[in-house]
C-alpha cells in the first residue's frame, strides 16, 4: 500500500487555536460555522445564549458594584457568591 498521497482516512490537521482566534474575530464566520455544524435553529439558540451570558455578566457586575457601594465586607458570603457567579458567567471558573 502506497503512502505517497493522502487518501481516505488520512488525518486532517487543524490549528485549533488559530481557528478559535479567527472565529472570535469574525462573528459572521462564527455564525455561519455554527449554522453549518448544528443547523439554523441551534445556531440561533447559540447566538441567543451568548447575548444572555453578556446580560448576566453586566447584571452581576452591577450587583457587585452595589455590594461595594453598600460597604459589604470583602469576605461576606454575598460578596463572594457574586464573584463566583461572575467568574462562572465569564467562563473563568
Amino acid at each position: 500500500m502506497s503512502h505517497d498521497r493522502q487518501g481516505a482516512g488520512a488525518p486532517i490537521v487543524v490549528d485549533v487555536a488559530l481557528a478559535m482566534k479567527q472565529l472570535e474575530e469574525n462573528p459572521k464566520m462564527a455564525a455561519m460555522m455554527n449554522e453549518l455544524a448544528f443547523g439554523p435553529l441551534a445556531a440561533r439558540q447559540l447566538a441567543g445564549r451568548d447575548e444572555l451570558i453578556e446580560e448576566m455578566v453586566e447584571a452581576l457586575e452591577a450587583m457587585r458594584a452595589e455590594f461595594r457601594a453598600a460597604d459589604l465586607p470583602y469576605g461576606s458570603k454575598a460578596y463572594l457568591q457574586s464573584g463566583e457567579a461572575l467568574a462562572k458567567a465569564r467562563g473563568e471558573a
